[in-house]
């Protein structure tokens, strides 16, 4: 956004004199108020007195309303080329102005871990500028967005920031988004694409490949034990020292190097860390390990060391595969150490075997002799026969007993199945393990431990909380700082949450603040209830409702759109907030649009067709069509009608002329408002005799209920005005037309009226009274048998001329 002079996007509202005790205004603004209150019309302005076109006092929204016949909204607005004048008295609600940005290496491809530098103009001349915020995406085997800050500098108006390139090589780098954003929630942003094309981006390039000219070699593995017994055997306190010589060509050794050494023996399985170090001199790499109480007496042996140069790069070494002849085992022997896995003695299930219900508990109770157990043990049933989830179990031990001993709550949403007890985790702390099968081999296919819950009281909570009502204290309401706003969600679920959230949003372009509520439920009242406070920095804009998650204890979630599936279109649930004797509001143009059915030149009648067409300019945020100067037409006679606005899901909810529409942003907005008929329209093509013009084809349409069969239709259907009720008998379905098809929406069909007796249309030429030529249609109903002499007979001679007589008429 590159331009001189700022564009104001709001309106300032003058305070009612009732109001000045208080909000106290500078005797020199309130003056110019009333002076611009009394402008109907936009007025041309000189350069100097451009600050204001138009103020308008609101104190009710109502005012709004009476002078929709005028004009439906005003848009009081500066022009592009206005001085910036900064607000003497008033709620900051004008942009910041970005006056240039650069990215100083754009379209450059640069190396990894250099820096990028970024350099934008922007002020801001009211409450001064807050943030400068670069949004970056990197693309490279997926997309991540990151951010840049920039910070004031000495010089002006500019402001600077760095990017340090340390993403991967090939990555290619683009600004997506630009923002300046100033200390009251106003903010600006520059474009960053063009023709569909990012305007700032670089490349990083792929690093050189490194080559790696490090060769390192080990050799001589060694271990040296130093045991207190004559067995050679380590116990408590007895040191062992590992040893390996080390070559490193190309590159140089770090001096600390780490080794593992491990155990196996009697289903357990231990390992241990050593630090090593690294003798340059000698080339030497050693580690010492003191055996203490802990270590599990078993042979050990050496398993694997790893070293690092000083490119940082490591080095794995198995010495048992390096050199397989060496030794490099080692035995421990405690005799008072505990080897013995935990002795199960019993497994106790309460209600083992039996039936159980929503509300009963299962208690497992498991019986162990163990020198060092754990505090806790873990057991795991499975639900039988389902692919459902495990339940897992915690038990706690009791010294004095030695029993682990947990419970299963039985809820109304466990599973009504056979449970069995599927695994059991407990070790002492020596990591020996019990098993199931130490007390029952066969459990695996014979479990004797297992219980089965009535589906009787099986209700599982898989619904979604339902909102009853939404309603806000001060809806549609004036509010000023120092107020507050409650809000209140009923909600009808038997596991509620206790807190849900909400937000509030500023309903104006370009701002950034939100309001969010915290709400307590009241289980007295079945309420979600929460409160915002309207400070003096609360933005003076409409706030509506944005967001609300209403959540309960099962996992289940409801939200706005669950309570009200047009609430975007809707959405009554809003307060207005005036601060600083300032209110914002965004004005476009609107084009209403209705559709629906309308009669053609032929006849017939076709849905969602163009009624009217309107467009009006300088629409605030809320109007209804009657505001707007839209009227709705009258149904065809003989149906009835409702009307929908458009919505992102299709049609959206029912409006009237005097429903209030919403109408967001700042762009033109288009809208479509649909008929919506309790009856389809058949249209027939009805062939019959008319009084004096002889056969004739027509569109006759029939409003029809729905489904309504094409044999239904030609009971409903009717003459033409012009038609001849002579001798008629019936309707007849058109050739090759199936009588139970029907209709939907609109329908074409076609029908001929059937007589009793022959239909003749005769044209009759004769000499008229004025001497001249004359033309006449006469239609006759004829019974069978009749001849054309007889039937020539029988019409009407023509008026009499005079001098002339009638004799006949002659084919």
């Amino acid at each position: 956004m590159k331009k001189t002079g700022k564009k104001w996007l709001g309106i300032f509202l003058a305070v009612s004199m009732a109001l000045t005790a208080v909000f106290p205004m500078e005797a020199a603004l309130a003056a110019e108020t009333e002076r611009k209150m009394e402008r109907v019309e936009k007025k041309e302005s000189s350069e100097e007195n451009r600050m204001m076109e138009a103020v308008e006092e609101i104190q009710q929204p109502e005012k709004q309303r009476e002078e929709a016949e005028k004009e439906v909204s005003e848009n009081i607005q500066m022009e592009e080329t206005e001085p910036v004048m900064p607000l003497s008295v008033g709620y900051d609600i004008n942009q910041p102005v970005i006056e240039k940005f650069e990215l100083v290496e754009n379209g450059q491809t640069v190396k990894k871990d250099e820096t990028v530098h970024f350099k934008l103009w922007a002020y801001d001349a009211d409450s001064g500028i807050e943030s400068v915020t670069v949004y970056l995406n990197v693309y490279n085997f997926g997309t991540y967005e990151t951010e840049v800050k920039l910070q004031k500098s000495g010089e002006g108006n500019l402001y600077t920031g760095e990017y340090p390139c340390t993403v991967r090589g090939g990555s290619s780098v683009c600004v997506t988004r630009i923002q300046v954003e100033d200390k009251a929630g106003n903010y600006a942003e520059e474009e960053t694409r063009k023709d569909g094309c990012f305007l700032y981006r670089f490349e990083v390039a792929y690093p050189e490949p490194e080559v790696n000219n490090e060769k390192v070699s080990g050799s001589d593995f060694r271990i040296e034990i130093t045991s207190s017994g004559d067995d050679g055997k380590l116990r408590p306190g007895d040191k062992v020292t590992f040893s390996a010589h080390l070559t490193c060509e190309g590159g140089e050794l770090n001096r600390e190097g780490d080794m593992f050494i491990k155990m196996k023996a009697n289903t357990v399985s231990h390992s241990d860390y050593i630090r090593m170090n690294f003798d340059a001199a000698t080339e030497t790499m050693t580690g010492t390990y003191t055996v203490t109480e802990d270590t599990y007496p078993a042979e050990w042996f050496w398993e694997n060391m790893q070293v690092w140069t000083k490119s940082g790069r490591s080095y794995w070494f198995y010495p048992n595969r390096a050199e397989p002849d060496a030794n490099l085992k080692f035995t421990v022997v405690q005799e008072t150490y505990d080897t013995q896995r935990p002795i199960i003695k019993s497994i106790n299930i309460d209600k083992n075997g039996q039936m159980v219900k929503a509300g009963d508990k299962v208690t497992i109770t498991i019986k162990v002799e163990e020198e060092n157990p754990r505090d806790e043990a873990e057991i795991l049933f499975r639900p039988s026969g389902t692919g459902i989830i495990y339940y897992h179990n915690r038990l706690t031990l009791n010294r004095k007993t030695m029993e682990y001993t947990g419970q299963i709550d039985i809820t109304d949403e466990t599973y009504p199945c056979k449970w069995e007890l599927e695994r059991l985790e407990l070790s002492d702390r020596k990591g020996h393990d019990a098993m199931l099968s130490d007390i029952q081999e066969d459990w695996e296919t014979n479990c004797p431990w297992y219980y089965t819950v009535d589906p009787e009281g099986y209700r599982p909570d898989r619904e979604d909380p339902v909102i009853e009502s939404i309603t806000i204290d001060k809806k549609g309401q004036w509010v000023l700082p120092g107020d507050t706003v409650t809000l209140k969600v009923k909600v009808k679920e038997d596991h509620p949450a206790q807190t849900a959230r909400a937000r509030f949003s500023p309903q104006v372009a370009n701002v950034s603040s939100n309001a969010d509520i915290s709400l307590k439920y009241n289980q007295d009242t079945g309420e979600y209830i929460g409160t915002t406070s309207i400070t003096e920095n609360t933005y003076p804009c409409e706030w509506m409702l944005t967001e609300l998650s209403i959540p309960d204890t099962k996992g289940n979630e409801a939200s706005l759109r669950d309570f009200d599936k047009f609430w975007e279109i809707n959405c009554p649930w809003y307060y207005r907030v005036k601060t600083d004797n300032t209110y914002r509001e965004d004005f476009k143009d609107v084009t209403v649009t209705v559709l629906g059915f309308v009669r053609q030149e032929n006849g017939s009648y076709q849905y969602n067709r163009l009624i009217s067409s309107r467009t009006v300019e300088k629409v605030g945020r809320r109007a209804s069509l009657k505001e707007l100067g839209v009227s709705l037409p009258q149904a065809p006679e003989g149906i009835n009608v409702t009307w929908t606005r458009n919505s992102q899901i299709g049609y959206g909810p029912e409006v009237d002329e005097n429903t209030e529409l919403i109408f967001a942003g700042t762009d033109p907005v288009d809208i479509s408002i649909y008929g919506n008929y309790d009856r389809d329209c058949a249209n027939v093509s009805l062939t019959y005799m008319t009084k004096d013009q002889g056969i004739k084809t027509a569109i006759v349409p029939v409003f029809v209920e729905r489904e309504t069969t094409y044999r239904e239709v030609l009971e409903q259907l009717k003459l033409p005005e012009d038609a001849s009720e002579t001798g008629f008998s019936g309707f007849l379905l058109g050739e090759g037309q199936d009588e139970n098809s029907q209709i939907w929406g609109v329908g074409w069909m076609s029908a001929e009226a059937e007589y009793n007796n022959c239909q003749v249309s005769w044209r009759t030429r004769y000499q008229g009274s004025d001497g001249m030529g004359a033309e006449k249609g006469v239609v006759k109903s004829y019974e069978k048998g009749m001849t054309v002499k007889d039937a020539l007979a029988e019409l009407e001679p023509p008026e009499t001329v005079e001098g002339m007589e009638f004799e006949g008429w002659v084919l």
